[in-house]
C-alpha cells in the first residue's frame, strides 16, 4: 500500500547471527548494542531467533522450521562477520523470499574498506541496508500508542541508536 512504512512490526524477527569460526564474534559488535536492538525487538513484539550457535549458515530444513515458526516474513539481521555468515544468511533468506535487513552498524567487518562490497551485494539482491536509528525511527512513525511509543523512545534518546 502506497504510503505504508516498509518495516510493519507485526512482519518482523530479529536475527542474530555468530559465526562457529569466532565464538566471541559478538563481544566484537558489542553486547550493548545488540542488547539495544533486542529491546527494539521486544517493544514491537518480534520475536528473536538466535543463530549463535549454528554451523550451516545457509537456509536448511531446520532453519527454516525455526523461521516458519515465527510466523514473520522480514528478518532483520546482526551480529556476526559481514564478509561471512551476515552475507549468507542474508542471501539465503533472499533466496527463500523473505525481506531482508541488515542492520549495518550492528554487524562486523574484518575489512572495514570493502564493507561496502558486501552491502552491496546484498542491496543487489533486494536486501535493505539499514542502521539501528532508522529501525526505530520506522517502528516509531507506525506506532500511536503513547505506551508502546515509549520504549522506542527511550532507546532513541539513550543515543543507543545514534
Amino acid at each position: 500500500m502506497a504510503g505504508e512504512p516498509i518495516l510493519v512490526a507485526r512482519y518482523c524477527a530479529l536475527v542474530i547471527i555468530g559465526e562457529a569460526t569466532c565464538p566471541n564474534i559478538l563481544m566484537s559488535v558489542g553486547e550493548v548494542e545488540l542488547v539495544q536492538l533486542e529491546a527494539v525487538a521486544a517493544a514491537i513484539g518480534a520475536p528473536v531467533i538466535d543463530l549463535v550457535d549454528s554451523c550451516d549458515f545457509l537456509i536448511d530444513d531446520s532453519l527454516r522450521a525455526r523461521i516458519a515458526e515465527k510466523n514473520r516474513r522480514t528478518l532483520i539481521l546482526c551480529g556476526g562477520w559481514l564478509e561471512g555468515a551476515v552475507t549468507q544468511v542474508a542471501l539465503s533468506s533472499l533466496l527463500e523470499g523473505y525481506d531482508v535487513y541488515v542492520c549495518a552498524d550492528q554487524v562486523v567487518t574484518e575489512d572495514p574498506g570493502r564493507e561496502h562490497v558486501f552491502l552491496e551485494r546484498i542491496r543487489f539482491c533486494n536486501g535493505h541496508i539499514v542502521t539501528t536509528r532508522q529501525i526505530i525511527l520506522e517502528f516509531l512513525s507506525q506506532e500511536k500508542d503513547p505506551a508502546a511509543r515509549a520504549p522506542l523512545e527511550a532507546l532513541l534518546n539513550s543515543g543507543a541508536a545514534g
